[in-house]
């Protein structure tokens, strides 16, 4: 059996840090309120009660949002014997069969992916969700960096989009390893 060939995936970009250091900051700040109600020892009053638990909620509501992303951020792309597998911190790998697969290449710079989107996630902990792009149609992403794409078309289903570290050298091991799979 072959050993799988494993690709990192690129570092967040510039853009996705700030939006996930903008996110974090607003769901510690939002915690602040019921934190000095709970220190000032007006919980006893109702109106401070209620607002310490809507507080509580918010925070709750981004703290699961980030966790979620985080647990669902791709780590590194494997080329097994038959399939490409996206791994994934928490969530389970995505496989992609080499039978589904009609063709890889690397893409320019995505940049239009913040233009035209609907996405589950756009930029928190990288870019991972259905997206709509105006040059590209629309696509499935696992990708932390805009810059470092790669486009997988595969057959009766969306086009995926991933961000190996090396763009280039992951569309040729791949290539290579289609041409041995269909000899």
């Amino acid at each position: 059996m072959q050993t799988p060939q494993i690709v990192l995936c690129a570092p967040l970009d510039a853009r996705s840090q700030r939006l996930t250091q903008g996110f974090v900051l607003v769901g510690g700040i939002s915690t602040l309120p019921a934190l000095f109600l709970a220190l000032s020892g007006l919980l006893r009053y109702p109106v401070a009660f209620y607002g310490a638990v809507v507080c509580a909620a918010v925070a709750a509501a981004f703290l699961t949002f980030l966790v979620l992303t985080w647990a669902g951020m791709p780590l590194q792309l494997q080329i097994d014997a038959d399939a490409v597998v996206v791994v994934r911190r928490w969530h389970r790998q995505v496989r992609i069969p080499f039978s589904d697969i009609e063709a890889v290449t690397a893409l320019p710079v995505a940049t239009d992916m913040q233009a035209t989107r609907f996405a589950f996630n756009a930029g928190v902990f990288g870019y991972q969700g259905p997206f709509v792009s105006e040059r590209y149609g629309r696509f499935f992403a696992y990708a932390t960096d805009r810059e470092k794409t790669v486009a997988i078309a595969r057959r009766n289903a969306q086009m995926l989009v991933v961000s190996p570290l090396l763009p280039f050298a992951f569309v040729g091991a791949l290539r290579e390893a289609l041409a041995g799979k269909e000899d």
